[in-house]
């Protein structure tokens, strides 16, 4: 983003904090925030900003002093003129601050003083489960054991987190979030929707926002706390209590069952609502997806694919080689001198249709058909099809591996995509982001590879088999192996349909296949 755009969004995101936003700007200001990681970050932080001015400027008075955590969120003002000083002096901090996080943020990756997430073994919260998340400042994306330090300050910046308390106590963070644990059993969400599932022996368990105070009593509910402080809280199962933050032993304490909603604005007594926010929705799972894969290894790098650990419709299993249909290529195109094969590194190109078997031949991770679409007449850069049919269930159906230099997009190539079966009356789905980027921790090196680039352009299958191929420059670049599910309801299929030809359309961009699987019927 340059800095003409940042100039027309800041008055957006200072209308924001202050609860100005009109319809137009708010989507306007949404689209913005969709567009630009580096935006979003700075957004979050100048929201962090605002709320710690915010309760800088509250009297001593505003303080429970009975309560730790509470009283970790705000430091005392002496007068009613600091918080007129603060008051004044907010808009010109937001405008100094997001610049600033701005910047740091376009440089985050670059930074080698990013402190990892605490790995000791105490009693401090645990990460159980991540879907694409990524915690600015981390230095890599998050891992499933990985504990967070008591009191720091969080931003997630993208995806879901999951996170287990001491008692048994669940909580899923969704992007954009800021949070902190403010203890064994206590945490604090300064803005961002969170679900929370205390099951028996976690009674007690306490939520914090910038304005209230919840108390699980044994239940699931969600929260969603504004940008200016306003928390939203729907309870889905069992009990809750809700009590404003500021003086809450002597403002009254809600008590909320199942289907109750009620919201605290800064400042204010609980309110009860006669319906949640349409967008508050509680997550109990984390979005269906590829979780992990296993190969096998050569000296740490990865070779061949054994087994795929997928979340399907809330559960996760292991699918090993004799649950997946592999597909094979039966339609192609590509550029004069563009990479078109991939082999592991000192093997030959096989001859004849013997090269079509790099793709659908074995389990390597290293070998495929690579960079289809450089035909703008012709929609289909590549089709593949299966062995046998591919029946629609719940969550991911069929899982594309990539091969990704390291120093290419870390959310994988954009892949464009349709049913082969009957084209005309299915949607089309767009994959921005791989399941398993470069940046996860599921995402395995792999061996060192070589390309064959073509002499004129690829038009067909038979050019790929009859063709002549110039062996390419060596890759001394590393590279990764990244994973996508496809769920066949996003091309609009039924439960229960099936689907045998796969096609990929232009604008596909640069997407290395190197294994395309499906999940066998029998294991749904």
């Amino acid at each position: 983003m340059s800095h003409p755009d940042l100039h027309r969004i800041l008055p957006l995101v200072e209308a924001s904090l202050a609860g100005r936003l009109t319809p137009q700007q708010k989507e306007d200001l949404e689209n913005a925030l969709a567009e630009s990681e580096e935006l979003r970050i700075a957004y979050l932080q100048a929201i962090s900003m605002h709320l710690d001015l915010d309760q800088l400027s509250r009297t001593d008075e505003d303080v429970p002093t009975t309560k730790k955590a509470a009283t970790a969120l705000s430091a005392p003002a002496s007068t009613s003129g600091k918080r007129t000083f603060v008051a004044a002096s907010l808009a010109a901090c937001l405008v100094v601050g997001l610049f600033g996080v701005y910047f740091l943020a376009s440089n985050a990756k670059k930074s080698p003083d990013s402190a990892p997430l605490v790995q000791n073994e105490d009693a401090s919260p645990v990460i159980v489960e991540v879907a694409s998340a990524v915690i600015f400042g981390e230095g890599g994306a998050p891992s499933p054991g990985q504990r967070i330090s008591i009191g720091r300050k969080y931003i997630l910046t993208q995806g879901y987190l999951a996170i287990r308390f001491h008692s048994g106590a669940r909580a899923v963070l969704q992007a954009p979030s800021v949070f902190s644990a403010m203890g064994e059993e206590s945490l604090l969400v300064r803005s961002g929707q969170c679900s929370v599932f205390a099951p028996p022996g976690a009674e007690g368990f306490q939520l914090l926002s910038p304005s209230a105070e919840i108390v699980d009593l044994g239940t699931r509910f969600v929260v969603n706390v504004a940008e200016t402080g306003e928390t939203q809280l729907s309870v889905v199962e069992g009990e809750a209590t809700m009590s404003a933050l500021e003086n809450s032993e002597t403002k009254p304490i809600m008590h909320l069952r199942v289907g109750d909603a009620a919201q605290v604005d800064p400042g204010s007594s609980p309110r009860r609502l006669t319906a949640p926010s349409g967008s508050l929705s509680y997550r109990e799972k984390l979005p269906d997806r590829v979780v992990s894969y296993e190969a096998t290894m050569i000296d740490s790098l990865a070779n061949e694919l054994l087994s795929i650990t997928i979340q399907r419709d809330g559960v996760i299993g292991v699918y090993g080689r004799e649950d997946l249909v592999r597909a094979g290529v039966v339609e192609f195109s590509g550029g004069i001198d563009a990479a078109t094969f991939c082999t592991r590194m000192g093997d030959s190109l096989p001859e004849g249709k013997d090269r079509l078997s790099l793709l659908d031949g074995d389990y390597s991770l290293v070998t495929g058909i690579i960079n289809p679409g450089s035909s703008e007449t012709q929609p289909v850069c590549m089709a593949v099809e299966f062995e046998e049919p591919i029946v629609n269930a719940p969550g991911p159906d069929i899982v594309l591996f990539d091969l990704q230099l390291l120093v290419l997009d870390p959310d994988g190539d954009k892949v464009h995509l349709r049913s082969g079966d009957d084209r005309v009356l299915r949607p089309e789905l767009v994959i921005e982001k791989f399941d398993i980027g470069l940046n996860s921790p599921s995402a395995l090196d792999l061996l060192p590879h070589c390309t064959y680039r073509s002499l004129e352009v690829t038009t067909s299958v038979g050019d790929l088999v009859n063709k002549q191929f110039m062996h390419g420059r060596q890759v001394n670049i590393d590279s990764r192996a990244l994973a996508v599910g496809v769920d066949l309801s996003s091309l609009g299929y039924q439960e229960g349909e099936s689907l045998t030809r796969l096609e990929f359309l232009h604008p596909t961009n640069g997407v290395d296949p190197v294994l395309i699987v499906g999940l066998r019927s029998q294991n749904r």
